[in-house]
């Protein structure tokens, strides 16, 4: 089953934040589903920065008020969710917790 996410640059911008910073957990102090939420999360991490750094490159006005597209598998959606929900206070500004609230708001219209 696939879930389409269709975001706006703001909330790529607070996903990659957020999502780049599970690099930084340790990973032996998790619990079981935890782990696997992490292990997903790597892998979106690296969607998320590809697709960020290849929109900075071109990025103008018309650019930006374009919306993204994601294709997620819904396991995928599943973990990005749960990591969305965990990390929400990591999030340095209101800017950021915004744009995860958005995205949380965008997977439950999704039904994950």
């Amino acid at each position: 089953m696939k879930v389409k996410l269709s975001i706006k640059i703001n909330e790529l911008i607070s996903l990659h934040k957020i999502t780049s910073k599970l690099y930084d957990l340790n990973f032996s102090l998790l619990e079981k589903e935890e782990k696997i939420a992490v292990s997903i999360g790597l892998i979106l991490a690296d969607k998320f920065d590809k697709r960020y750094k290849t929109i900075q490159k071109k990025l103008d006005l018309f650019e930006a008020k374009k919306p993204i597209s994601f294709t997620l598998d819904f396991h995928e959606a599943w973990a990005l969710k749960k990591l969305c929900f965990e990390l929400y206070g990591i999030g340095e500004n209101h800017f950021e917790k915004f744009g995860i609230q958005n995205v949380l708001n965008k997977l439950d219209h999704e039904g994950c």
